[in-house]
C-alpha cells in the first residue's frame, strides 16, 4: 500500500513538473518569437506594416493558387470570387475611412458577408 501511495505522488510530482516545464516552455517561446517583432514595428512601423500585409498577400495568393490547383473549375471561381468580394469590400472600407467617409464605410462592410453568401449561394446552384 505504502508502494502505492509513494507511485501516486511520484506519478502527480512528474504530472506538475511536466505542466510547469510546459509553462516555461510556453512562455519562454512567447518572449523569443514576441520580442523581436516588438522590437521591428517599434524600429520602423512602416517597413513592419510594408512586410506584414506582403507576407498576408502571399499567403492569400498561394492559398487561391492551391484551392484552383485541387479543385474543379466552380470551385475555383468560388474561391476566385470570394476573394475579390473580400479583398475589394475591405479596401474599398479602408480607402473609404481614410478619405473621411467614415459613416458610408459601415455598410460597405456590412455588405461584404452578404455578398459572401450571395455568391455562395448562386455558385451552388450551377
Amino acid at each position: 500500500m505504502a508502494k502505492n501511495i509513494s507511485s501516486s505522488i511520484r506519478k502527480y510530482f512528474v504530472s506538475a513538473g511536466k505542466f510547469v516545464l510546459l509553462i516555461a516552455v510556453c512562455i519562454f517561446a512567447g518572449i523569443i518569437i514576441v520580442w523581436p517583432l516588438w522590437r521591428f514595428a517599434t524600429a520602423a512601423p512602416v517597413l513592419y506594416t510594408i512586410t506584414v500585409i506582403s507576407l498576408f498577400t502571399v499567403l492569400a495568393v498561394y492559398r487561391t493558387i492551391r484551392a484552383v490547383h485541387s479543385s474543379p473549375w466552380k470551385s475555383a471561381v468560388r474561391v476566385f470570387l470570394h476573394f475579390i468580394i473580400i479583398a475589394g469590400g475591405l479596401t474599398a472600407a479602408v480607402v473609404l475611412v481614410f478619405e473621411g467617409y467614415r459613416f458610408f464605410s459601415i455598410p460597405v462592410i456590412i455588405l461584404i458577408p452578404v455578398l459572401y453568401i450571395i455568391s455562395s449561394r448562386l455558385l451552388t446552384r450551377f
